[in-house]
């Protein structure tokens, strides 16, 4: 059998990324209205709501540096001389999801 072409794994990870957002919605974590998908309201006094709060703004919740933004690093892609043409048909990103065979 062949490997799937980068197209194929695309489909694939698209279909992935649909049945996990029907999930969330399904278990209460994601709202779907007007074709806009939002998270659910988690409840205040839950003892994770100043991490949630703190993730979604990119802050540090804990320590002696707490509320300063989180140092963020963006990765750059591979030269196309260190990859070669097998590996980049293997892998794909969508979404900020990936998939790699």
């Amino acid at each position: 059998m062949r490997a799937p072409t980068s197209e194929q794994l695309q489909e694939l990870l698209s279909q992935i990324i649909q049945r996990i957002m029907k999930a969330l919605i399904r278990y209460g974590v994601l709202i779907e209205e007007e074709g806009m998908t939002f998270l659910a309201d988690m409840a205040a006094d839950t003892a994770l709501a100043p991490f949630q709060s703190a993730d979604c703004t990119y802050r540090i919740a804990l320590g002696p540096q707490a509320g300063q933004k989180v140092l963020t690093l963006k990765t750059l892609p591979m030269q196309s001389t260190q990859q070669s043409q097998s590996s980049r048909a293997c892998c794909t990103n969508v979404h900020g999801f990936c998939i790699c065979l």
